[in-house]
């Protein structure tokens, strides 16, 4: 995306007090409310006797696979590279854009939540999608970063 097209969703963003502040509080807490969910999943799992070994692999080695993948790549973020300063806390030359962490996350462990109980996996699923929209929205990853973060996990849901 060019800096333009970032500037135009910022305007949309920004146009509407409310919509921004629930843009960001979105952003920052999807990530952690997922997290949460998948760890009081994990433990209903356990006291209902069921393995969650299984439920936790794949969301754990694409984690580390994309981390160590967007290490090595080390893409600059869109902000650095095109100079404007995005909707979120940011750090300025943080790089490893490549592929978006959070999106991977997400999207692993909503299709390894959905594989486990396909109801609890929707809405899973739901905010995995909405984690990778907000993290362009906000200036912090490319579509490609976000796409290339789904590739990922769906990868490791197929292995």
């Amino acid at each position: 995306m060019t800096e333009k097209q970032f500037q135009k969703i910022f305007s949309w963003v920004t146009k509407s007090p409310v919509r921004e502040k629930g843009i960001l509080f979105l952003n920052k807490w999807l990530p952690w409310i997922l997290a949460v969910f998948f760890g009081l999943f994990s433990i209903w799992r356990i006291f209902s006797g069921q393995d969650v070994i299984a439920l936790w692999l794949r969301p754990a080695l694409c984690f580390i696979v994309v981390t160590i993948f967007r290490k090595c790549l080390n893409k600059q973020r869109p902000y650095d590279r095109l100079g404007f300063k995005p909707l979120a806390d940011y750090t300025p030359g943080k790089g490893k854009s490549f592929p978006s962490r959070h999106t991977a996350s997400a999207f692993a462990i909503a299709l390894s939540v959905m594989g486990a109980c396909f109801p609890a996996g929707i809405p899973c699923l739901a905010a995995a999608f909405l984690i990778a929209v907000l993290r362009v929205i906000c200036g912090l990853h490319d579509p490609q970063d976000v796409v290339g973060g789904v590739f990922f996990a769906l990868i490791f849901e197929i292995l």
